[in-house]
């Protein structure tokens, strides 16, 4: 007989936040840098957005961590979700949402990272008369820097499992914290030099909470659970047709429904005759 066990609630954070019904999220960050909205936390796992809380820090003991254990910080909701009700009991609920690093690094910080990048570059080598200062400017070795580290941080979790042994686990969070740590400082320079380049956004907050849980977890543990475990990669048009396959059918028989709807889609798809280009890719296979 299999059993399975529940060890926790993975999804990008609009899910996490609708799902554990949170009071704590990222539609509660400020929409502009100056506000005049009293500044709310924007994390169910600590209190980060309150004042004194910022969301770009990183360092190797930052201010948030001190509030995670704390009554206000272990109760983001008004009222607990009915999904983490039926949910076994763990000390603490809110931990049982886990951060997505997939999305919190390629649909925040990686884009943000990315777009800035790129757009600077184009610009700085633009000018003749800057190319020859190439090693001695500070920003392009930060940019270096967070590349090589992120590009060894997923070329090692693409080829771990599930678990990660120890020395492997260190080298994942070192590699991860460093990369933000570069992207922040680029982030500062930015703002030193008033250019809109480098946002920090929520998710960077998210993504340093699940480097850290790596860190944390690997200084206590001979084995590590990979954050791939947590994040969410499936094709995002595959959820869209499902989605609206399911907005299609009676709410009596939802489930069955949208399952019976996807098979027939599929089907036909399969039976379709192949273009000229497929059939040709087909033969080379």
């Amino acid at each position: 007989m299999i059993r399975l066990g529940v060890t926790g609630v993975k999804g990008d954070w609009p899910f996490l936040a609708k799902a554990g019904c949170l009071e704590r999220h990222f539609g509660r960050a400020p929409k502009k840098g100056e506000s005049r909205i009293a500044p709310k936390a924007i994390c169910h796992l600590c209190l980060t957005g309150l004042p004194g809380y910022h969301i770009s820090e990183c360092s190797n003991n930052p201010r948030f961590e001190q509030t995670m254990d704390s009554a206000a910080a272990q109760v983001p909701w008004d009222t607990l979700s009915p999904l983490l009700e039926h949910l076994p009991n763990f000390p603490r609920a809110a931990l049982m949402l886990r951060p997505d690093v997939w999305h919190n690094w390629h649909l925040g910080m990686g884009k943000a990272f990315l777009a800035s990048a790129m757009e600077w570059m184009e610009v700085w080598l633009s000018d003749p008369s800057r190319v020859e200062l190439v090693a001695s400017e500070q920003r392009l070795q930060l940019v270096l820097l967070v590349l090589r580290s992120i590009n060894e941080l997923f070329r090692t979790l693409y080829r771990s499992g599930a678990w990660l042994d120890q020395a492997t686990a260190k080298r994942v969070a070192f590699l991860g914290l460093q990369s933000m740590r570069g992207y922040r400082k680029l982030a500062v320079l930015s703002v030193a030099l008033r250019q809109p380049r480098f946002p920090v956004y929520p998710k960077f907050h998210m993504l340093f909470h699940a480097f850290r849980f790596v860190e944390l977890s690997a200084e206590a543990n001979e084995w590590t659970e990979s954050p791939l475990t947590d994040s969410c990669q499936m094709d995002e048009t595959f959820i869209g047709v499902l989605s609206r396959y399911s907005r299609r059918v009676s709410p009596k028989d939802t489930i069955s429904r949208t399952y019976d709807i996807y098979l027939t889609s599929l089907h036909q798809q399969w039976q379709r005759p192949l273009s000229k280009e497929s059939e040709d890719d087909a033969e080379q296979l």
